[in-house]
């Protein structure tokens, strides 16, 4: 039955027992009407009496209602032996309505109390499962925490051992120590070391670690497991290291990993495995050429192999050369081995530019080349700085070879080099004693040619000196006042492989202070000239000899067919060339055959009658060769006459030393074969028959 149902089976109730208690009200208070009228009857028949007659005067009652009713005659209601049951007794000064009020009142009041009595069970009966479920939990966790198949990670120790100190690049013991406290084993246990930048491996060679991850299967309770490791460790001097452990594991019945971390072991570098320092001056004038000595040193007592050398060039610093070539860029060699106590060097050159007082900062730094990229450090193992301050150009000097004052002027072999110094008192005091220094060098140097200017050229140490007996203008050196001197340089012949003469011009003098000790003042310029290449071609016509089978008269005879072969031979001179590249014209009478010794190299444009030998790269001093066969049918207006086979050829070429654009020409080929003892093979004239 559904509580709608039960409350109106509970008010239909209730309305009965209110009908049934309101007929009886009306019973007893018919009743007790009765009585109270009989009453009265008694107490007026007590009035027939002969007692003297008393008239009072009372207050007129409207109504029985108002009418007061002794207290000893009301009836007193009983207590009902159940709290929400409905008195049954009714207060005779009520009316029939009031009745009927109240007894529907106490009928809703009833029903409410039912009602109440119901949801507050309902509430116990809810708190009392909440409370059940609060210490049902409280006690599963307690069994849980308490139980005998627990794991924590608190019961398991990592620790690593090893020393604190250790050389740069040396092999480093250390050893992890990994026990299992549990009371139940801990399964797929997997040992992560996390190794610092620059750590390599102890048994492949060069090769960089990171992370490495080591399988310990299951470790048993109460269980201790050593692992012993090492690995070669790079750095800087007194660079800090540290070794990251740790270790993962799970736990039987579940798929979770758990992991547990060690502290780390922090160790520091004490010895760097090279040593790196700087030669160079401390100040230097500005657009002037410095030059800078950077030396590497093993301090390894095992060979260091694949080393690489990084610098990093200031703001105003322009790369010039370098004595050992550059395996990137201009910054950056590589040597590959360096053993103990091993030195090598790097010569830098490079013009300095920069505002008065400025600082420039050249740093270099040594280390281990990449896997990856061979060009980039994995690990640093020294480092290096030097400072340099720029100053007041005090004296402008200027150095200018065959009227050119770029830093590398290029000459022929046979050429002189006419040199011109100038310099300047860029003060506004004068300048005493002026000193000229030229000192000289490369290996094309002609120390007999050296002079025609005056001054003392001392060929002990190849360098020139001019001062005031020699030049009366460094006397003197007034202020902005432009001075000259001269000399001339002519340079060797036949010289090896890129022939130069290197010019270092230095220009002193004297700044005089009244009130402190005379200055002296100092101005550079660095000069370079490079001797051109001169390559060389010697081209010929053979006809026997040759690779190729010739056929003919010869000397050759009109409107009759004669083959030959262009011999040609190209030499590149005393600096590699690239490029190289020959061509020549074939006359409209004379016929291709297309029959070349080196067909990849040579082609021929039949509409422009021209030959082209794609030589390409050339070192110094290199020679090479190219034949191919031609046909000749004369005509009779040839007859007495030489003709020619094959036009001028012209070479050109780039030096790569130099940098310029290098040319050769061989006048044109004739039928006539020089070196031949027959006047008529010598002439090679055309004959009639």
């Amino acid at each position: 039955m559904s509580n709608n149902d039960r409350k109106s089976e509970d008010q239909k109730t209730l309305n009965e027992e209110a009908n049934t208690s309101n007929d009886n009200a009306r019973a007893r208070a018919q009743q007790e009407a009765e009585r109270i009228g009989a009453l009265r009857e008694r107490l007026y028949s007590r009035g027939n009496v002969s007692t003297p007659y008393t008239r009072h005067t009372l207050k007129r009652n409207t109504s029985l209602e108002q009418t007061s009713i002794p207290q000893s005659v009301k009836p007193k209601p009983q207590p009902s032996p159940v709290m929400n049951e409905i008195p049954k007794e009714v207060d005779v000064s009520t009316s029939s309505n009031g009745d009927r009020h109240r007894v529907e009142e106490n009928a809703i009041q009833y029903s409410d109390m039912v009602s109440n009595k119901r949801k507050s069970f309902r509430k116990k009966t809810v708190l009392l499962g909440v409370v059940f479920f609060v210490v049902a939990l409280a006690t599963s966790s307690l069994f849980m925490l308490s139980g005998t198949n627990t794991i924590s990670g608190e019961n398991i120790s990592i620790n690593v051992a090893g020393p604190i100190a250790i050389g740069g690049g040396e092999e480093m013991p250390f050893q992890v120590s990994i026990a299992n406290q549990n009371t139940v084993a801990i399964q797929a246990a997997t040992l992560i070391i996390e190794y610092p930048s620059g750590t390599h491996s102890s048994t492949e060679s060069n090769k960089e670690i990171g992370i490495v991850r080591q399988s310990l299967d299951t470790i048993g309770t109460g269980e201790l497991i050593n692992v012993p490791l090492k690995a070669r460790f790079f750095g800087g001097e007194n660079d800090e290291k540290e070794i990251k452990v740790s270790i993962e594991y799970r736990i039987a019945g579940s798929n979770a990993t758990f992991r547990k971390a060690a502290t780390p072991l922090r160790f520091k570098v004490s010895t760097s495995p090279i040593v790196m320092t700087f030669d160079s001056i401390k100040t230097i004038s500005s657009n002037q050429e410095i030059t800078l000595k950077l030396t590497i040193q093993s301090n390894s007592p095992t060979v260091l192999t694949d080393i690489l050398v990084k610098t990093s060039y200031p703001l105003g610093f322009d790369f010039t050369e370098s004595d050992v070539e550059t395996v990137s860029g201009e910054d950056t060699w590589k040597f590959s081995s360096l053993k103990p106590n091993e030195k090598k060097t790097v010569t830098i050159k490079g013009l300095m530019t920069g505002y008065e007082d400025e600082v420039r900062k050249f740093t270099a730094t040594a280390g281990v080349a990449n896997e990856t990229d061979k060009n980039t450090l994995t690990s640093t193992l020294a480092s290096a700085s030097t400072e340099i301050i720029i100053e007041q150009p005090f004296l402008d000097v200027e150095v200018l070879v065959n009227g050119i004052s770029t830093e590398t002027v290029v000459i022929s072999t046979d050429e002189i080099a006419n040199i011109e110094i100038r310099y300047k008192n860029v003060l506004d005091t004068a300048i005493y004693d002026g000193k000229v220094l030229v000192e000289l060098g490369g290996n094309a140097l002609n120390e007999f040619t050296v002079g025609d200017g005056g001054g003392f050229y001392n060929s002990t140490n190849n360098t020139l000196t001019l001062d005031s007996a020699d030049e009366k203008g460094l006397e003197e050196i007034l202020p902005g006042r432009m001075s000259k001197v001269f000399f001339t340089i002519k340079p060797k012949e036949n010289i090896g492989r890129a022939p130069e003469v290197k010019l270092n011009v230095t220009v002193k003098g004297q700044r005089i202070f009244e009130d402190r000790a005379a200055q002296e003042l100092v101005g550079t310029v660095s000069k370079s000239i490079k001797i051109e290449s001169i390559p060389t071609l010697a081209s010929s016509v053979v006809y026997e000899g040759g690779p190729f089978m010739n056929t003919g008269p010869t000397p050759p005879i009109a409107e009759k067919m004669t083959q030959y072969t262009y011999k040609l031979v190209v030499k590149s001179g005393a600096n590699d060339v690239t490029g190289a590249e020959l061509t020549a014209v074939v006359p409209q009478y004379v016929n291709w055959l297309d029959l070349v010794t080196d067909g990849d190299t040579v082609t021929y444009n039949a509409t422009t009658r021209t030959i082209k030998w794609n030589i390409g790269d050339l070192s110094s001093n290199t020679e090479v060769e190219v034949s191919m066969q031609v046909s000749f049918i004369p005509s009779f207006s040839q007859v007495g006459k030489t003709p020619t086979l094959l036009e001028a050829q012209r070479l050109k070429a780039t030096d790569r030393f130099t940098g310029t654009v290098i040319r050769a020409e061989h006048p044109a080929l004739t039928t006539g074969r020089l070196g031949e003892t027959d006047e008529a093979l010598r002439d090679g004239k055309v004959r009639a028959e």
